[in-house]
């Protein structure tokens, strides 16, 4: 569905400006950019796995996690591994080498959150974005087993059950703003998506939504430009992030539900093609923003901030691109190969 990659495109634009040091970006919550990849990645994988249980009878997990280790882990290894090499064997960086040493372990083994969460500065802690992959990669092994365990359950008790986590998660994160929550509102916001797909698996349910999709988008819309902007001097951020994560879903909802300009806009083929790289913008713009900083000082001028941070991105994307297309691509083929190999025989060894 192009207007998802476009709509992953926005989110990527939106959190490159989070991590430049360009006191004008300030103003701008590039937090929202990952909430957007949260909520995206709930309704994705259970969209798909929806569409798999309809056409089988059942969610074939192994297969799953086959597509999911050469979607995700390929790119990632290359990136840690240059991280590795300009850290500890170049020593490019002598202040971040007790840092990332500490954190490798984790970033090894799929629990990049918790560096993260113990960080005092994370500027000190390289990598340290990757903090959200962590949490996606819980999602991952987890929900596949949950959606097997509820196979046979009435849809509205799923839809009750995601809907009461989706809360619990989301009251606890914003209880505790002072105190680390281990970005439990992170797996509400997977959760908001999750609700989408399952909502929207009905047929009563979709039609419905797609009557009032054009009144809610422009209100939704709305919601999620106000709530773009960095009000953390006045305002509870989760509660903030909440409200933010609840527009998109209403957003995303309204998008896959009926045509719309917005539709229009976000299938354009540059954002489309932003959202096909945003994995690889994702891991590797701290890198090409540490070196586009060297060149473009940050001094809080406009023009200064505006060239930082579009040579960032220009240079994030042109990495991205070609990882993409050299690497990615082929995993992710290799990965399906593999996943419809198991598939058949699995169904072979059943018979």
């Amino acid at each position: 569905m192009p207007v998802l990659d476009g709509l992953r495109g926005i989110a990527v634009v939106l959190v490159i400006p989070l991590h430049l040091h360009e006191p004008m970006w300030y103003f701008l919550s590039g937090y929202a950019g990952v909430t957007i990849f949260f909520v995206l990645s709930g309704y994705l994988i259970t969209r798909l796995a929806l569409q798999e249980e309809a056409k089988t009878g059942q969610l074939n997990a192994p297969a799953f996690y086959i597509r999911r280790v050469f979607r995700i882990l390929p790119l990632y290894y290359v990136v840690l591994t240059v991280y590795t090499l300009l850290i500890l064997g170049l020593r490019f960086w002598p202040t971040k080498i007790a840092a990332f040493r500490s954190a490798l372990p984790y970033y090894l083994s799929f629990f990049q959150e918790i560096p993260y969460w113990k960080a005092a500065a994370t500027h000190e802690l390289p990598f340290f974005h990757s903090w959200s992959l962590g949490v996606e990669e819980k999602f991952y092994i987890l929900w596949p087993l949950l959606m097997i365990c509820t196979a046979r359950a009435r849809k509205g008790v799923r839809l009750a059950s995601v809907l009461a986590g989706a809360v619990l998660f989301v009251i606890q994160g914003i209880a505790s703003e002072n105190q680390p929550t281990y970005h439990l509102e992170d797996y509400g916001f997977i959760l908001f998506g999750v609700f989408l797909a399952l909502f929207l698996s009905h047929q009563d349910c979709y039609r419905a939504f797609a009557r009032v999709a054009k009144l809610v988008l422009p209100f939704a819309g709305v919601i999620a430009l106000i709530t773009l902007f960095d009000l953390r001097p006045t305002v509870n951020l989760r509660g903030m992030s909440t409200l933010y994560a609840l527009s998109v879903t209403i957003l995303l909802g309204a998008l896959v539900s009926s045509r719309s300009v917005a539709a229009q806009i976000l299938s354009e083929p540059s954002l489309v093609l932003t959202g096909k790289i945003s994995y690889g913008i994702y891991l590797v713009h701290i890198l090409c923003i540490d070196a586009v900083e060297r060149v473009v000082k940050p001094n809080g001028g406009v023009a200064a901030g505006l060239l930082a941070y579009l040579a960032a991105f220009l240079t994030s994307a042109a990495v991205a691109y070609v990882a993409h297309f050299s690497l990615e691509r082929p995993m992710i083929r290799l990965g399906r190969r593999l996943s419809d190999g198991f598939s058949l025989a699995l169904a072979g060894t059943v018979r």
